[in-house]
């Protein structure tokens, strides 16, 4: 998780501060280094636990769960403000479009991860996940709205 988001943040980075993409692409990494360790030695304190309702859930170390927490919500939010901009900045339309899908995609994203945290029934359970596959969908649908654009213009 924080190589891949490691790896996604590059890209915003590099639309709107090009000349910061490899101090930041290093920060994430030297911490990605540091977390992971911990998280590695988290591993045995992690425990499932079944709800009345019967969904199953785990408690997780609150270092851990800080390490993880912090990290996808200062990258996440960061890309989400970085879309938003360009899709405020830019005038060119399909620009914009791939920037809101994935500004959508970021922020239901990051809604979906901690939702999860506090899920207690099945429908909750179900909608974070839910939400995790939409916020891929939007996305995906970011990253390849150009060629779906390009198809529709030239059927």
């Amino acid at each position: 998780m924080f190589l891949g988001i490691s790896y996604f943040l590059r890209f915003p980075v590099s639309i709107r501060f090009p000349r910061l993409e490899k101090i930041v692409f290093r920060l994430t990494i030297l911490y990605s280094v540091i977390g992971m360790p911990i998280l590695f030695f988290s591993i045995p304190q992690v425990e499932p636990f079944l709800l009345e309702s019967g969904v199953y859930n785990w408690k997780v170390p609150a270092l851990a769960g800080v390490t993880i927490g912090i990290f996808t919500t200062v990258c996440l939010l960061f890309a989400f403000g970085i879309f938003v901009s360009g899709a405020i900045r830019v005038k060119e339309g399909i620009l914009r479009v791939r920037s809101i899908f994935l500004a959508l995609g970021v922020l239901i994203f990051l809604i979906g991860g901690p939702m999860h945290n506090f899920v207690s029934t099945p429908m909750l359970n179900f909608m974070a996940d839910a939400s995790l596959i939409v916020g891929s969908m939007f996305l995906l649908l970011g990253i390849f709205a150009p060629k779906f654009f390009d198809h529709q213009r030239q059927i």
